[in-house]
Parts: C-alpha cells; structure tokens; sequence
C-alpha cells in the first residue's frame, strides 16, 4: 500500500482534491484498537473531514496522487480507441456509471463523459433529454475532471475545456 504524508494532495474517490491535514493514531468509538488515519480536508468543501484508516486497502486504494500536467497530456494525446458502450438497463448503467466514479480514474472518467455527450446528441437530435440520474453523473465526472486538471494545470476551471480542446486538436 501506498503512504501519504501530511501535506499531500490527492483524489479520494468521488470527493475530488483533498489536502491530507494529518495522519495521526485514533481509536474511534466501536473500535478495539488505536489505528493510523488519514485526516482528509476536501478542497471543494472546507467544512468536511474524512478519516480513511492505513491499514483498510479498500479505502486506502481510493486515494491517488494528483495527475501531473505531463501524464493530463498522454492522456489527452492518447488515440481515442477505447469506448463506453451505452448500456440500455438504467440499472446496469447506473451501477456501472456509479462505479467509475467512485474509482475516479481520470481516463475512464473521460470516456464516461464521452459516452453521455454522444447519448446526450443522439437524445437532442430526436428532442429527447438525458434522464436525471444520468444528467447527474455527467454533472459528476466533468466536476472530478474539472478541478483535478485545473488543480494540477494551475488553471481556473472555467479554462479546464479550453486546454482540453486545444490539446485534442493538436
């Protein structure tokens, strides 16, 4: 398992940017023994506080160190071969759609919102809507993208699709 210190960025999961604010020893009440945590300070939401345990893989696997803005342009220059292919079941596709986000992989997180912008046309071509559920992951994904490439890139948000479309283009 990776080990963070104190003072790193990194993505947890679908809570975005987070500053780890300390790692400490806590017993938390339920709890038998003293174990190491992850203090987790959500960039996008001062007011929260997560604490993630070392020694639980599952949770631990969810944090990742921010991109850097050479790994945003492989990703970003890389042939777009691989697709999400629409899945008709609402519930299938949620959970699946669920599923990326949580895992937060930046290329997946991509190819999500490439798959929901080519549902997205096809449904407003035939004067349709995306549903709700997947207008909000949409919403969702294009967030998580959204701060970690400005976070990284020293970028506003707002500039975020420009440097995207100016990569791709190129």
């Amino acid at each position: 398992m990776k080990k963070y210190i104190k003072g790193d960025f990194v993505v947890y999961g679908t809570n975005g940017i987070c500053k780890i604010d300390d790692v400490q020893k806590m017993t938390f009440p339920m709890e038998t023994e003293e174990h190491t945590y992850y203090v987790l300070k959500p960039i996008s939401n001062r007011t929260s506080t997560l604490f993630v345990p070392d020694n639980r893989e599952e949770l631990v696997s969810k944090m990742r160190y921010i991109l850097k803005r050479e790994e945003i342009d492989a990703i970003l220059c890389a042939p777009q071969d691989k697709e999400i292919k629409w899945i008709d079941d609402k519930n299938e596709r949620a959970n699946e759609f669920k599923r990326i986000l949580k895992d937060g992989n930046t290329d997946e997180l991509l190819y999500l919102i490439r798959c929901l912008y080519e549902r997205k046309k096809q449904l407003t071509d035939n004067g349709k809507k995306l549903t709700i559920t997947d207008d909000n992951v949409l919403t969702s994904a294009e967030k998580l993208v959204r701060e970690e490439f400005a976070f990284a890139l020293n970028i506003e948000e707002e500039k975020v699709a420009d440097y995207i479309k100016h990569k791709i283009e190129d």
